[in-house]
Parts: structure tokens; sequence; C-alpha cells
């Protein structure tokens, strides 16, 4: 529907994949559930432009709820989108997307996934390399993300090594912004001294 799309634009970064406005409304679907049998599994690319060809689509969302089992094919051919950097607003500030009063509940760990006509069109390139990333830190966070939100590439062996495990909830932005400050003005103190 018209308003679950402006949900989802509001919500999710969806303007660094996809130009939603060259996509009429009624030619974007979301998908609800998805089961295939294993057969067809590796003519999944076929059969979703088929479905998205027979019933005239030309962008798939598929949601999934944050404890919500998400299927193999989803994770394989359809992109993954960043849910959308939010500033803290002041109080009586109004949010400047529409559906965004009701944001930041409706949104905590809601994935959403896409797929156009274009990126079908566009294999994804299966990288086997095997990656560590050592640390959880902000840094290592922020890579994971790049590598895992790039729309072409799809990667087999992405490993992060962590002592104390992944933090539950992300830090603070401001405080991160702060430590990281004091990390990098501690030793060029110390040189200029």
């Amino acid at each position: 529907s018209t308003e679950r799309l402006a949900w989802c634009k509001a919500n999710m970064a969806l303007d660094e994949y996809l130009d939603t406005d060259k996509h009429r409304t009624r030619n974007q679907a979301m998908l609800l559930a998805l089961a295939m049998n294993p057969v067809f599994l590796p003519q999944a690319r076929f059969l979703l432009k088929e479905t998205m060809r027979l019933f005239d689509k030309s962008v798939l969302y598929y949601e999934a709820a944050p404890d919500a089992y998400v299927p193999r094919v989803i994770l394989q051919h359809l992109v993954p989108v960043k849910p959308r950097k939010r500033e803290s607003l002041a109080p009586g500030q109004k949010e400047i997307y529409p559906f965004a009063d009701h944001a930041a509940s409706d949104a905590a760990g809601v994935t959403l996934h896409f797929l156009s006509k274009r990126l079908l069109s566009e294999p994804k390139i299966v990288v086997n390399t095997r990656i560590v990333v050592v640390g959880a830190s902000a840094s290592a966070a922020a890579f994971l993300e790049q590598l895992l939100f790039t729309p072409y590439i799809q990667f087999s062996s992405v490993t992060l090594v962590s002592p104390g495990g992944l933090p539950q909830s992300p830090p603070d932005l401001k405080e991160l912004l702060e430590t990281s400050e004091q990390r990098v003005a501690t030793p060029l103190t110390s040189i200029n001294e």
C-alpha cells in the first residue's frame, strides 16, 4: 500500500539503493511469505524475474520482524536495506519524513530487503574469500555494514571475532563520538607537548 511504502521510505535508507519515484506505487509489491521447493533454488532468480513480469511489478520488498526467520532465497538474491539514521530531535521539533512520528518504536529491529528489475539483470558476484574481523569496535561495525550492504556482492564467509561478543544494544552515537575524540586527542596532546 502507499502508506507502507511511505513508512519504508521514512524509516529505511531506500534512497541510497533505489529511486522509488521512477517506480509507480502499483508496480511495487511487498512479499508476505516465500516458500520455494529446494529443487528450484538454483533457478530462484529466474523465478523471481518471471513472477515480477507476470504480476507487472518492477520492485519487490520483503520485510521481516526482529526475530522472524528470513528464507535463504531472500538473503541470497534480495538486497538488504540499511535503517535510516536519525538525529535526535529537540523538544517540539517535527520530523521531516512522513509516517516518522511512530518510527522509532515501529522500526526497531525490522529488516527490509528489496529486488528491482535492474538488479535481476546484473548477477551478484559471490566472494568466497574468508574475511575475519577482529573486535567489535565502531570501526569494525562500520566495515561489516559496508561489506554486507553492498548490493552487487555477496560475501559467503564473514566472521567477527570478539572476546566479549557483540554488544546487545548499539552504543549511543554521542558517547561513541566522545570516546573516539578522546582517543585521538590524547596521543595528539602528548605529541605536541
